[in-house]
């Protein structure tokens, strides 16, 4: 599998897609990316489906949402005819929402990378050094495969007082994108959340997760509140005036 390849999908009510059951009447029939254009689509606030939407389907509504749950609880009414969502994220999901359905839409790729606070250089450098090794290891591979096979139980890496002794590492995301980023109980965990600790083990550093709206992240950043921020941030021309962009870690298609 590419790592840096990951899809992700657009998904609707079945009654209104191909492959659902039968269309009552009450649903538009929307059978692949052409047909969202002049729909109601519902996108997560800042994501890579919010600006990808924005600029392919400008004759579409664009509905905001804060959560994953929020989008699906959109579609499942009927307030809205699509939303999107990540593959990854939606995948493991989709059991729980027979009612609903999926497909990809093509060319829409985009870079993910952590974020940095503008004129950062030790600290991004150093990272992005961390990337040059970690993303080329069995390590990383095998931190991935865990992560989409059983996010609920995979562990995080322990952060053992003893090997954490130079400092913390105050990083900031928004935990509601399983796997990538989400809470355990009261503490944060996922794919990203592992990244960050295994390069903070490596600098003998202790994490510390400050968590908050997708929204508030770059914001929080720029103030100086935080050495770091994820969460499937997509590079954008407008995000990198307010922040430094590590190396992309990941590639995600819509």
């Amino acid at each position: 599998m590419d790592r840096m390849g990951i899809m992700a999908a657009v998904w609707m009510l079945l009654a209104g897609c191909a492959g659902g059951p039968e269309n009552d009447g009450s649903r538009k029939m929307l059978d692949g990316p052409d047909d969202l254009h002049g729909q109601v689509i519902c996108v997560q606030t800042g994501s890579t489906p919010d600006i990808m939407c924005t600029k392919r389907y400008p004759d579409s509504e664009i509905k905001h949402v804060e959560q994953a749950t929020d989008m699906i609880m959109m579609v499942s009414s009927g307030k809205v005819d699509a939303g999107t969502m990540s593959e990854l994220v939606w995948m493991p999901l989709s059991d729980s929402y027979p009612e609903l359905g999926s497909f990809r839409l093509p060319d829409c790729g985009t870079d993910i990378a952590m974020a940095f606070p503008k004129g950062s250089t030790g600290l991004a450098d150093e990272f992005n050094a961390f990337l040059d090794t970690f993303l080329v290891s069995t390590e990383f591979n095998e931190m991935y495969d865990g992560w989409v096979s059983d996010a609920a139980g995979r562990p995080m890496p322990e952060m053992r007082p003893e090997l954490c002794d130079s400092g913390v590492l105050t990083v900031a995301l928004s935990p509601d994108q399983p796997p990538y980023d989400m809470m355990r109980g009261n503490r944060v965990a996922g794919l990203e959340p592992e990244l960050v600790a295994r390069f903070a083990l490596a600098k003998h550093m202790r994490v510390n997760f400050v968590t908050m709206n997708f929204q508030a992240l770059i914001p929080y950043l720029a103030s100086g509140k935080a050495d770091m921020a994820c969460s499937i941030m997509s590079i954008t021309e407008e995000r990198s005036r307010m922040v430094r962009f590590s190396k992309p870690w990941i590639r995600e298609e819509v």
